[in-house]
């Protein structure tokens, strides 16, 4: 494309955009450095960048999880006086809220007591609970047979007689694990009363992953998927 230029009278004084030759040229309306910045473009890419942010702060920052109200009942009660020996099973449920989108992992140990001495307790090892649990809830089977032999009389005393029932502490320290970062969730520390007469046995689901786990022993548990609410049984 043509360029006109335009020839200048010299003028030391008025003429101040002058060059030293007497001419200016002047550039055509095509020329790129004339063309406006690319304002559509860069504000369309910032609008994607912030949302994409935006959706991944909502999405991945963390959220607390937390523990309903935990029932516990007794699974099996058994004594024998010959030996004088008992066993005590309890059958514990924990619904737990995971708001995450994302799984967490869920571990701790839970103690059981019968007034001030530990009857069993159990090792939580990594039990996976799944993404918007609402809730989901942990099955646990606690061996509470530990009790010294100087509290076998009291046991008797009170399942065969007035009140036919046993006091039992439930304390629990539980952490969950998401996205590589540990939090404790509130200490757990409540009482129970199991009744001696109203003993419940229950049946293995075929769909619920069991794992024996002995006093002491360290255990790891599988969540079924397709219970409403989610339901997992340890032993």
């Amino acid at each position: 494309k043509r360029k006109i230029f335009v020839q200048l009278r010299r003028h030391p004084k008025k003429c101040s955009l002058c060059l030293s030759g007497g001419y200016l040229t002047l550039i055509p309306l095509s020329d790129s450095r004339l063309q406006p910045p690319k304002t559509k473009s860069l504000l369309a890419l910032v609008i994607t960048l912030s949302i994409l942010s935006a959706s991944a702060v909502f999405f991945l920052v963390p959220r607390g999880v937390s523990v309903g109200t935990i029932k516990v009942h007794s699974h099996e009660i058994s004594f024998n006086r010959t030996q004088a020996t008992y066993q005590i099973v309890l059958s514990t449920i924990i619904p737990v809220y995971n708001p995450n989108w994302l799984p967490v992992e869920l571990s701790g140990t839970v103690n059981v007591s019968f007034y001030d001495q530990e009857a069993g307790h159990f090792f939580l090892d990594a039990a996976t609970i799944s993404r918007r649990a609402n809730p989901e809830e942990l099955h646990l089977r606690l061996n509470a047979s530990s009790v010294p032999r100087d509290y076998l009389l009291t046991i008797y005393t009170q399942c065969f007689t007035f009140p036919h029932s046993l006091i039992f502490f439930l304390k629990a320290d539980l952490q969950s694990k998401y996205l590589g970062a540990t939090w404790n969730l509130p200490k757990i520390d409540n009482y129970f009363m199991i009744n001696c007469n109203e003993t419940k046995h229950h049946h293995d689901d075929h769909d619920v992953h069991y794992i024996d786990s002995s006093l002491g022993t360290r255990v790891q548990g599988e969540a079924s998927s397709h219970q409403q609410p989610s339901r997992r049984m340890l032993m």
